[in-house]
């Protein structure tokens, strides 16, 4: 099913799959719902489309990035695993183990440092501290980064992906 986004005005754009004529739509009312919104409008050309509605800030990206995990506790024990990012985006990524299920060491709202290495020419490495978002029951875990600034290789690296 296509994705259509919306943005930052909460105005989206309706594109026909029939005639291809472009409408835009209010979708404030949709905004702040944490389910999936799904489109279903029928053209005047009788073309019926169906989309659903994007409300991310960044596009995400599918990539298989391997690194690390490394989360210190409060009471001062200290974990490193190896990871895989599945996604990315500017503001953040999701990442599984590398192998095996299990808990991990930390929860919803801790911080904890990644590193990863990029699968540009360089395979260019990069660190970054993330606040974990959510931790999924199929083990994925979806961090936002502390900081949206990227100067280093990262930032390049995503603007071509968006590209």
């Amino acid at each position: 099913m296509k994705k259509i986004f919306v943005k930052s005005d909460n105005i989206a754009t309706l594109v026909c799959d029939g005639c291809g004529k472009r409408r835009r739509k209010d979708v404030s009312r949709f905004t702040r719902l944490k389910q999936e919104v799904r489109l279903k409008w029928t053209c005047p050309c009788g073309a019926v489309n169906r989309a659903v509605l994007e409300r991310r800030n960044f596009v995400r990206f599918k990539v298989n990035l391997s690194g690390k995990f490394s989360y210190h506790s409060q009471d001062g024990q200290h974990s490193v695993a190896p990871l895989v990012v599945v996604d990315i985006s500017q503001g953040g990524l999701l990442f599984k183990r590398r192998t095996g299920l299990g808990s991990y060491p930390f929860r919803e709202g801790d911080r904890l440092s990644v590193q990863f290495d990029l699968d540009d020419q360089n395979r260019s490495s990069v660190q970054r501290e993330v606040g974990v978002r959510t931790i999924r029951e199929d083990g994925s875990v979806g961090a936002e980064f502390v900081s949206k600034e990227h100067y280093d290789r990262l930032g390049p690296y995503l603007l071509y992906h968006s590209a």
